[in-house]
């Protein structure tokens, strides 16, 4: 299971997303 990678993975979107917000 590559669970460690999958939660980088979210936690980059995450940031993605509230950066667009803060726009």
């Amino acid at each position: 299971q590559d669970i460690e990678h999958d939660l980088d993975t979210q936690a980059e979107d995450w940031y993605i997303a509230i950066e667009a917000l803060r726009e």
